[in-house]
């Protein structure tokens, strides 16, 4: 995505040591699809909570500024072993400048 005059400077903040904010503003013209992607680790289990919403199976809530999907991909622990894991995904179809955000906090 990056590339053809698009640019994304990634912010990340920590508000309260409960809440941690990543922001991605996406510097550019035309409109594109927008993706980011947080892997999480294969014993930690999503359930979609509303459309900017989902909560893990240790007690963390996930919010975005736009619809997620909850998918799988796989994990390599070691050379030539596969595992399956969760991953989040925000996409968002937008013209640019826009800006994909998500909250990771403790419940």
């Amino acid at each position: 995505l990056i590339g053809n005059d698009i640019s994304v400077a990634r912010e990340v903040r920590l508000i309260g040591g409960r809440r941690l904010v990543v922001t991605d503003p996406f510097e550019g013209k035309g409109s594109h699809k927008l993706a980011s992607r947080i892997h999480l680790h294969p014993g930690i289990g999503s359930r979609p909570e509303g459309p900017g919403k989902a909560r893990l199976s240790n007690g963390v809530i996930v919010s975005a500024n736009v619809p997620l999907t909850l998918e799988e991909a796989p994990f390599f622990p070691w050379f030539g072993v596969s595992r399956p894991r969760g991953v989040i995904t925000l996409s968002h179809d937008s013209r640019l400048p826009a800006v994909l955000s998500y909250s990771i906090e403790l419940d």
